[in-house]
């Protein structure tokens, strides 16, 4: 086994000018120093693209990209495409990792032979510090880790948002599987094909990634229709896990029901959203039965759907939208 394995580091770069080095000295201070470091401008309209260059001039491991903007995911997939590494790991531009997040990852996925190595992000508010001792392991302290198969991964990961970045992957594990191009939630969409080419996941204690809480992300606008992209996914989650995990059905099947609800209390207030809200019915009647048996759905949850199958969904205000409606105002 190479003790010092290469390991591809993917940084997606766009509109982070106020971020980017931060981030980027983050990795150019690894105490693990065998990384190609590959900085995929998306067509950064302020001047990442100029910041990018002048660090690969000033550390001949940073390989820049440039490329028209093609979003997030497709800035990941072309990064993997150019990655020669044995190891990937993806890094959001606005985040930052500890000093010595590489050498902890690599250590565990070579001594628990991993397909993938998982660790606990350390969330913090944009404008806010971290904790003061972020920036190395303290060597006195046991690091504590759980290994799944493949169907205990499964099912343990399926209860918590998977997020791309922070994760050591096997190369050959993540390659073939590309991001979906144009959608958001596009790491949760993957994780199941991904979860299910591994023999071995670890989750270790030790929190590394550094992951910025900003009020404009993607993540923290409000409701649009991409948020469907987010439905598309645990589709796709459920409809693996109802064919070849059982086990996992249940809790992928709880998930994808509370996106369900989340995009049809959204959409009522959205117009043309016919076709949007048809696929959503679409999915509730399909698994109805299985909803209302399945232990991991709230009886609130069930209730909902009582409630839904009840509602005209061709009306502006159905009944549904009316009594949440009613129910969100009594809350406020």
């Amino acid at each position: 086994m190479n003790d010092c394995p290469l390991v591809s580091i993917i940084i997606p770069v766009y509109k982070v000018e106020a971020y980017l080095d931060e981030c980027v000295r983050s990795v150019m201070n690894q105490t693990y120093r065998n990384l190609e470091i590959i900085l995929v401008d998306d067509g950064s309209p302020d001047r990442c693209g100029e910041m990018c260059d002048d660090y690969s001039k000033e550390d001949s491991r940073i390989k820049v990209i440039h490329k028209e903007n093609g979003g997030l995911s497709d800035a990941r997939n072309v990064g993997m495409s150019e990655a020669g590494g044995d190891y990937l790991f993806f890094l959001d531009s606005d985040d930052f990792i500890r000093s010595d997040a590489i050498e902890l990852l690599v250590q565990q996925i070579q001594k628990f032979g991993a397909d993938i190595v998982c660790s606990t992000p350390f969330s913090f508010l944009d404008g806010t510090l971290p904790r003061e001792d972020w920036n190395c392991q303290d060597k006195t302290t046991q690091i504590s880790f759980v290994c799944y198969d493949t169907e205990s991964a499964i099912i343990y990961y399926t209860q918590y948002d998977w997020g791309a970045w922070g994760k050591l992957y096997r190369r050959e594990i993540h390659k073939p599987i590309l991001f979906p191009v144009g959608r958001i939630h596009e790491d949760e969409a993957i994780m199941l094909d991904l979860l299910e080419r591994c023999t071995k996941v670890c989750d270790i204690s030790e929190k590394i990634y550094f992951y910025r809480q900003r009020a404009n992300s993607i993540t923290s606008t409000g409701y649009s229709l991409k948020k469907m992209d987010w439905f598309y996914g645990w589709e796709h989650n459920v409809s693996i896990a109802a064919e070849r995990h059982k086990k996992a059905f249940d809790i992928c099947l709880a998930k994808a029901w509370m996106v369900v609800l989340y995009n049809i209390g959204n959409l009522y207030k959205i117009d043309n959203t016919s076709e949007e809200l048809e696929k959503l019915y679409n999915f509730m009647n399909r698994y109805k039965s299985d909803i209302f048996k399945c232990p991991s759905v709230s009886f609130n949850s069930k209730l909902r759907l009582v409630v839904l199958l009840l509602s005209n969904k061709k009306k502006r205000r159905c009944l549904y939208t009316e009594l949440y409606g009613f129910r969100e105002r009594l809350r406020k």
